[in-house]
């Protein structure tokens, strides 16, 4: 069965994941999906007839959120990628693997400065380590900052501290 109002949300979500992520216009865009459905049932159209409908009376998502894109500042456009990177991580991994990556990569990172510090050119030494440093840090934030890894890492050191509890 359709349900029109979770069709609407969903529209809503793709316009945020578009980039349209002010509330003020979101809310005015949701207003005027549902003004279009309602004029098309009260024609005689079915909900899921009249949502097409309206939604092809709207345009495209992608041709209204460039409309809006043409006054959005720096930090929306960064605000509204972030949220779309954190939906795209979140839907194809799970906390646990984010967990094992976190881990993996920082181990990677840990190896490339101790060859760096042992192999690498001394006079270049410290901006090596900088450079790998911060190529671990800048995506070690942005997985530490996702709610499902956080959640996963939690179980997963309850796990661990337990399994050293037991076996001492």
């Amino acid at each position: 069965m359709f349900d029109l109002d979770g069709e609407i949300d969903g529209w809503c979500r793709e316009i945020i994941d578009c980039g349209c992520a002010r509330e003020a216009d979101l809310d005015e865009l949701k207003d005027h999906l549902c003004c279009l459905v309602e004029e098309q049932i009260k024609q005689g159209e079915s909900e899921q007839n009249g949502f097409v409908i309206a939604i092809k009376q709207m345009g495209d998502s992608h041709l209204i959120t460039a409309e809006y894109a043409r006054n959005r500042t720096l930090l929306q456009r960064i605000a509204a990628y972030d949220r779309r990177l954190q939906r795209s991580v979140t839907d194809r991994f799970s906390g646990k693997q984010l967990v094992w990556f976190s881990l993996g990569y920082s181990l990677f990172c840990v190896v490339l400065m101790v060859l760096s510090a042992v192999y690498g050119d001394s006079e270049n030494r410290e901006q090596n380590m900088f450079r790998i440093s911060l190529a671990w840090f800048i995506p070690f934030i942005f997985v530490v900052s996702l709610p499902e890894y956080r959640r996963a890492e939690c179980a997963y050191f309850r796990q661990l501290f337990r399994a050293i509890k037991l076996n001492s």
